[in-house]
């Protein structure tokens, strides 16, 4: 096992740039294209559903690298449609189109800006279902996003061919025609017409193979899972392929693992790969199942420098393998995607920080796994580079592929996690997994933060607004005067934002903040801040330590921030929500079961109180009405919890949360 001091210095070599690989820093020529953006413009051009595909492909023609086959489209029409549409690059050409088995005449056809209308004499009516098949050639050409979508290259002594592709994010049109967006999902069968000597790597189950002529093959896989265009891929070499079964400790369900690997990369691939049977242990105990339980995982070695998700078959560059886990977070990252990104799936490219995100996310969830919290937490707080210093959105970013849409990202959701707790979070999570919409039609921004509104139980618009649709990251200036005296203390303390920009909003968010006492006992507060200049005045029934790191302000890095100390500057009254509501204590502590708090309100009204575990979760709920300020009491009853610390939190009106350590004992 790597240690996470290499992870550091890999990263901090890798986010210098933002038009570059998202793996490894080698730059590329940028070609987005517009058609990225607007999934309603998408879809007023098709106006049909794929249900399925049928692809032909020959790729022995290496000296040319060129492609001949055919792709059959079974399809359902959305709308009254007169013209059947589909991607394909201009540089390859269409022989024939046939519907129906009927061949369609040429004058029918016209070709503009890599789409392809067929223009059909009788049409198909809304509910149609419809069968196309087009058959085309030619030499796939460079210039997609990661230029060469279909590659033919060449590897180890004897310069082995190896032919793959990249079809990301709209790149299939490069080497086969299809709709090209990433909200139509369809079952597929490929056939490769191959070397016999080569092995042939692709999505879903291996068919068949069956020698055909002049020492060439056909390969057949079928993926029975509905699959996006920019995740199906082929990779041809020869290879060496080895295999391992992980067991699911959900199911006890077995999946083969298959892994296609250059000959003189075996002994170091088996090295970097032996921690995969591992990171699926820890993505499906917090994620759920793996979703793709009926066929496989993969992966193939390919003649580039990162990786790509492609379902159940991961392309892995070939500089990726070392045999010394260099790059494990890649792997991790490759895995994580078949929930996120392949299972549920985006809707349009200006949603990618929705896979990518969770991808990069779950990089920090498996070093949290292998290596502890400590590794979860410096892993996020590697990240903050690249992104504090953006001040546009992250929703519809260009670059597309860019570290800064990866890392926030990846922190958006370790805020919505620092929100929830980590067990909320991924119940949460796994019910995400499991809704329909989401893996048969893909999901957008919006929909996410509708979804987890239902376990924050808050309302996540502004969040979403700040996060999301808005750029920058709070600029915070922090302050305080401790004011000691015999068996009382007063802590104020001054919150200003000092962020700016056009696009970059005021931040609400919740702060912790960790205070210790002179008894050597600590509390959190969390802090409500939400203005550009806050002040806050705590008061408690013990003396403060004399002072607070800066480090325990924004406690463990929970909010995506810059955090400052200033000097701080004096105030009379509280500008807002002086909090002058507390927790006395509580008998018996440690207690067993239940025990009473004792509390002062400083106004009457309704009480809210939380008790949260060491991680943030929320164990107990309650709200009472009290008609008395001053003092009060309750007697909490924690029924069947573990043993161990909590953090008890009160809230009387719109007062700061004040957070109180308790001891629980069975």
């Amino acid at each position: 096992m790597k240690y996470v001091l290499v992870l550091m210095l890999f990263f901090s070599a890798l986010y210098s740039n933002d038009y570059i690989n998202p793996f490894t820093g080698d730059t590329y020529d940028f070609h987005p294209e517009v058609s990225f953006r607007s999934n309603d413009y998408l879809s007023d051009i098709y106006n049909y559903d794929v249900d399925h595909y049928e692809y032909f492909i020959d790729v022995t023609d290496t000296l040319n690298a060129a492609v001949d086959g055919y792709a059959i489209f079974n399809i359902k029409a959305t709308a009254d449609i007169d013209t059947f549409t589909f991607d394909l690059k201009d540089e390859l050409f269409v022989d024939s189109v046939f519907w129906n088995d009927q061949k369609i005449d040429t004058l029918n056809i016209s070709r503009v800006n890599d789409r392809t209308y067929v223009y059909l004499n009788e049409g198909l009516n809304l509910g149609d279902e419809s069968s196309f098949k087009v058959y085309y050639h030619g030499v796939p050409p460079e210039g997609s996003y990661f230029n060469a979508s279909y590659d033919v290259a060449y590897h180890g002594e004897n310069n082995s061919v190896v032919i793959s592709t990249m079809s990301s994010p709209q790149a299939a049109r490069y080497w086969h025609p299809c709709k090209d967006i990433p909200s139509d999902k369809a079952t597929v069968d490929m056939f490769i017409k191959c070397m016999e000597y080569q092995k042939a790597a692709s999505n879903g189950l291996l068919i068949s193979e069956e020698v055909v002529e002049d020492s060439k093959k056909i390969v057949h896989f079928r993926e029975n899972y509905p699959v996006c265009t920019y995740i199906t891929s082929i990779a041809v070499s020869n290879y060496t392929k080895y295999s391992e079964t992980w067991v699911s400790p959900q199911t006890g369900e077995t999946l083969p693992i298959d892994y296609y690997v250059y000959p003189e990369h075996l002994e170091n691939a088996k090295i970097d790969f032996s921690n995969v049977k591992d990171m699926f242990n820890c993505f499906s105990e917090r994620y759920g199942e793996y979703p793709f339980m009926d066929e496989k995982y993969g992966m193939a070695i390919f003649p580039w420098s990162g990786g790509m998700e492609n379902q159940t078959m991961t392309s892995i560059g070939s500089s990726i393998i070392t045999g010394n886990f260099t790059h494990e977070n890649v792997i991790a990252h490759e895995v994580a995607h078949h929930w996120f990104g392949d299972w549920v799936n985006i809707k349009t490219w200006n949603d990618v920080w929705l896979k990518e995100g969770g991808a990069v996310l779950s990089e920090a969830v498996w070093f949290g796994y292998a290596e502890g919290p400590f590794a979860y937490r410096d892993f996020m707080n590697s990240l903050k580079p690249t992104i504090i210093n953006v001040k546009e959105p992250i929703f519809g970013y260009s670059p597309t592929f860019s570290r800064y849409v990866y890392n926030k990202g990846a922190w958006i959701f370790n805020m919505v996690k620092h929100i929830l707790g980590d067990d909320k979070f991924y119940d949460a999570v796994k019910d995400y997994m499991n809704e329909p919409s989401f893996y048969t039609d893909g999901i957008t921004s919006d929909q996410f933060f509708d979804f987890f509104s239902k376990y924050t139980q808050r309302d996540m618009d502004k969040f979403k607004d700040q996060w999301v649709y808005k750029g920058g990251v709070p600029n915070y200036k922090f302050s305080y005067r401790i004011e000691n005296s015999d068996d009382h203390s007063t802590l104020k303390m001054r919150i200003r934002q000092t962020q700016e920009g056009d696009e970059v909003p005021i931040f609400d968010m919740p702060i912790p903040v960790m205070v210790q006492f002179s008894d050597f006992t600590d509390s959190l507060l969390l802090v409500d801040n939400n203005m550009a200049n806050q002040t806050y005045s705590f008061q408690f029934n013990k003396r403060l330590h004399n002072s607070i790191p800066i480090e325990n302000f924004n406690f463990m890095s929970k909010v995506l921030a810059v955090s400052e100390e200033e000097e701080f500057e004096d105030f009379d009254t509280v500008d807002n929500n002086i909090v002058k509501t507390e927790i006395i204590g509580n008998y018996p502590n440690p207690f067993n079961s239940s025990t009473t708090i004792n509390f002062l309100l400083a106004d009457r009204g309704d009480v809210n109180f939380t008790v949260y575990n060491v991680k943030g979760e929320i164990v107990y709920q309650a709200r009472e009405f009290y008609n008395n300020s001053g003092f009060n009491s309750k007697l909490i009853d924690f029924g069947n919890i573990s043993s161990g610390i909590y953090y008890l939190q009160i809230k009387n009106r719109e007062t700061v949360s004040l957070l109180k350590k308790i001891t629980y004992i069975k």
